[in-house]
């Protein structure tokens, strides 16, 4: 079984590197000789990762990659190599979020030739696991491994930089400088943060690192989860229900996984609950705020600014 290990060196850069080791299961150690080495099939040959940590994983196991591509192109791929090269005891994606188009699903169409010839772990870097077909996994006995605690500082750090921007209206404010205009009334005024609440939803790893970044800079912070935080793990955010984060609200900022109940949480009913000069930072899925709804508040005059990192599509 691959599993994965996060070492937290220090809070500086990089704040987390990967540690892979293999756990061989007893009846594939039976069944390897020594001069075999478990195989593995991987969605992009891992290029970022650190040149000392790959050649330390060559020593354990050995790898065949295949390169990113639509979901029909990459599942004849998938089929391919196992007919070929397998069979393979992990699937492990390097996702190229800078090149489209993405597999996704990893839905039985396109992991189903690797589960039948005995793959059991599948895993990609990343919190989230919205494209993972998990029933499915869970109907095949397989795992999926995520890894929720490795962007969770640098994600928190950009949430952070981006509230400060909306708050203090930075960006518009350069681009006008760069536009050799220097004062335009009819732009929001800045807001200072310690006279401003910010509401989270989604209180996990990401989540918590904001509110402490944000708490910093003097904001008040509340939260809504799905359930509270044991009163130790809060430190300092005030738990409330999600209406009354609405309403409370200068600046919302959007942490929550994407799936059935999260997909349009923020619609037009939402929308029109919260406060007419509300900030939005989204840094989690775009598919959680109905962007026809965004769009349809904004141009109706509500909101000032919209911070959005990732987008429906």
């Amino acid at each position: 079984m691959l599993a994965l290990k996060i070492h937290k060196k220090s809070l500086s850069f990089p704040a987390y590197r990967f540690y892979f080791h293999f756990k061989r299961p007893h009846r594939v150690i039976m069944t390897l000789t020594n001069d075999t080495k478990p195989k593995v099939l991987v969605l992009n040959a891992p290029g970022n990762a650190p040149s000392d940590y790959v050649a330390k994983l060559k020593t354990m196991v050995e790898f065949h990659s295949i390169d990113q591509a639509s979901h029909d192109v990459v599942a004849r791929r998938i089929a391919e190599a196992v007919k070929e090269k397998g069979p393979f005891i992990a699937f492990v994606v390097f996702i190229n979020w800078w090149s489209r188009p993405f597999p996704w699903p990893m839905d039985e169409a396109l992991i189903g030739p690797l589960v039948e010839t005995g793959c059991k772990m599948f895993s990609s870097g990343g919190a989230g696991y919205d494209f993972a077909d998990i029933k499915y996994m869970t109907r095949k006995g397989v795992y999926y491994a995520n890894t929720p605690k490795m962007p969770a500082l640098r994600t928190a750090d950009s949430t952070a930089m981006m509230i400060l921007q909306a708050l203090r209206g930075s960006s518009e404010r350069e681009g006008d400088a760069r536009g050799g205009r220097w004062f335009d009334p009819s732009k929001p005024l800045a807001k200072d943060a310690r006279c401003s609440t910010l509401g989270i939803v989604g209180m996990g790893n990401i989540g918590k690192l904001v509110s402490e970044h944000m708490q910093h800079f003097g904001m008040k912070v509340i939260y809504h989860n799905r359930n509270r935080l044991p009163s130790d793990e809060e430190n300092g955010a005030e738990y409330v229900s999600f209406e009354e984060l609405l309403m409370r609200s200068d600046v919302i900022s959007i942490h929550c996984p994407l799936n059935e109940s999260t997909r349009h949480l923020f619609n037009r009913q939402v929308l029109n609950r919260m406060k007419d000069d509300m900030i939005i930072v989204n840094t989690a899925r775009g598919a959680v705020i109905d962007e026809d709804a965004l769009v349809e508040a904004l141009n109706s005059g509500k909101g000032t600014r919209i911070y959005l990192e990732l987008f429906r599509e």
